[in-house]
């Protein structure tokens, strides 16, 4: 009988007698990929591996999947890691690991190497009635067929050459979630030693696969939880935001004034949102203006429009936001940045529903249901004389007070999962656990920005985590307290020299301000553009020294 050396040798130069531009049929083919696959499983059978050899290789492999930093690997890296490893070290025609879908409950094909490369693709589903994969994970247990021609079980694939295979159920708490599936294409390849070696390989991917569902604990699963808290969008189960909730709910009903107070960033607008869609004006428009943007000399044009010529520049008439709020809510935000000349004309027009567009002597009924927002106090502002106390007792008829969320830390979880949800729709990503460190972090820091800060927060990390989970956050320092100037022992009692200074400029700024008020005669606009200074620091400085607008306006 001729060896495997002489056959080699025969195919070989059976090759080479054709010449490079010769036509090969299909059926030459085939027959030199025959006789080369007969050589290599004789060359196989006369020169196995070394059983000891193989095992230190399975248990290196072994060793070297159990230090795999998986935390940070995405489950389909995963998968795709350990079929190659396992291919890759053992030498195994094919290796591939099916998962069942929660679905149909079909086993689908997640990961493979080897043989199946260009004949089956990823995401190919097997019914789980089918085939030795089939029996395996109906019946939860190991199927050994060292010939597959004897197992009745068995289903070819077209194009493959499997002589031996081995199908190991992944299981997880006793139900069946997956089966990696090992493929040689010699009879009787597998023994006892494969069957434990990949045992021990199919728990550590079970392990993997428990680890991950057990770590995902604001997933999209949280995020539903964070829908049955939420109001709108508004997010939150805390007691405080019950009571806005419960509040929302109760003003929705009504045509009242509603005042929502808050912070910078707690989300006062989108109160004002869930109160419109909860009443009954939720199918006519929704208009906001933000007082704080508008120039005083644009504000009376922006709130009632303007005729055609009314002032120069206007080339045609304009709808104001009172207007276009017709039947709906205009929502006012800001309102503490209302110029004092404004204020009258507001309250006018809230009190009768009527006004007049500038320029045009027409009064225009509306039915409007008025809602505003403030992060300042107006009372303090009414009583400085910054703000009219009639719009004030006006305004605040139902007064809706958003906590800060420093003191709802409890929505903290549900926020954090509602907005990693946005982001990763918005940066088309998979994110879906978020780790313990984070929300630490998250419940340490002091939220100056309040929502609206902790969403870009969790943007900004969700954009550059590169795993499944988000590990970490950057957030601000807090600021170092100011320090209080020390006093010199020599002069205890008397203030340093940094403290005169301040108290110095401080006389100086006070006089300033008192005399750019009386040159303007109380016209805040005027002597906010004099100052070079934004009317909110305007107000705020006003206020700190304990001036009185209307203390500069002459008396008629």
């Amino acid at each position: 009988m001729a060896s495997c050396y002489d056959d080699l040798c025969a195919l070989v130069a059976e090759i080479l007698k054709i010449g490079k531009d010769a036509d090969i049929s299909p059926d030459v083919l085939k027959a030199w990929s025959d006789k080369a696959m007969q050589i290599g499983e004789r060359l196989k059978e006369r020169h196995p591996l070394p059983q000891e050899h193989k095992r230190n290789l399975q248990l290196n492999l072994i060793n070297r999947l159990g230090q795999q930093d998986v935390w940070k690997m995405d489950l389909q890296d995963f998968f795709d890691m350990a079929v190659v490893s396992i291919r890759e070290s053992l030498g195994y025609y094919n290796v591939s690991l099916f998962t069942v879908d929660e679905a149909s409950r079909d086993l689908v094909l997640t990961a493979h190497a080897g043989a199946y490369r260009g004949r089956v693709s990823r995401g190919y589903h097997q019914g789980i009635d089918r085939g030795m994969l089939g029996w395996v994970a109906r019946n939860g247990k190991m199927l050994l067929a060292n010939d597959v021609s004897r197992e009745p079980t068995y289903q070819a694939v077209d194009g493959l050459a499997t002589k031996s295979e081995i199908c190991i159920p992944i299981l997880i708490e006793g139900r069946t979630e997956g089966v990696l599936n090992v493929e040689s294409d010699a009879v009787g390849a597998f023994d006892q030693g494969d069957v434990v070696a990949l045992e021990a390989l199919v728990h550590q991917i079970a392990e993997v696969m428990q680890m991950r569902r057990k770590t995902q604990a604001f997933d999209l699963l949280k995020a539903e939880v964070a829908d049955r808290h939420s109001f709108g969008q508004l997010i939150g189960r805390s007691g405080a935001m019950r009571k806005v909730f419960d509040l929302i709910r109760v003003v929705a009903g009504s045509d009242m004034v509603v005042l929502i107070q808050g912070e910078t960033g707690t989300g006062k607008e989108l109160v004002a949102r869930a109160i419109h869609a909860e009443s009954h004006r939720k199918d006519r428009p929704f208009v906001a203006v933000n007082c704080a943007a508008l120039p005083e000399s644009l504000f009376e044009s922006e709130l009632f429009g303007h005729e055609r010529g009314a002032f120069t520049g206007a080339d045609r008439r304009r709808i104001g936001k009172m207007e276009m709020a017709r039947g709906g809510t205009l929502f006012l935000d800001e309102i503490g940045e209302i110029p004092y000349p404004m204020q009258a004309k507001l309250l006018r027009a809230i009190e009768g529903q009527a006004f007049a567009r500038v320029g045009g002597e027409q009064e225009i009924q509306v039915d409007v249901r008025i809602m505003s927002a403030t992060n300042q106090p107006l009372e303090e502002l009414e009583q400085k004389g910054l703000f009219r106390r009639d719009l004030y007792f006006r305004l605040n008829a139902v007064q809706i007070h958003l906590p800060p969320l420093r003191e709802r830390t409890e929505d903290l979880p549900l926020l954090a999962a509602h907005f990693l949800r946005e982001a990763c729709a918005k940066f088309n990503k998979r994110i879906d656990a978020i780790a313990p460190a984070v929300f630490t972090a998250l419940t340490a820091y002091a939220w100056p920005g309040n929502v609206r800060e902790m969403e870009n927060v969790i943007a900004r990390a969700a954009l550059l985590e590169q795993t499944p989970c988000l590990s970490q956050v950057d957030l601000p320092q807090p600021e170092a307290p100011p320090r209080t100037p020390d006093l010199l022992p020599e002069t205890a009692g008397e203030a340093s020299l940094k403290e005169i200074g301040r108290t110095a400029l401080e006389g100086v700024e006070r006089d300033y301000l008192r005399s750019l008020l009386t040159r303007t005669r109380g016209n805040i606009s005027q002597a906010t553009k004099l100052a070079g200074i934004n009317r909110r620091t305007m107000y705020n400085k006003l206020a700190a020294y304990g001036l009185k607008r209307s203390d500069f306006i002459p008396s008629r």
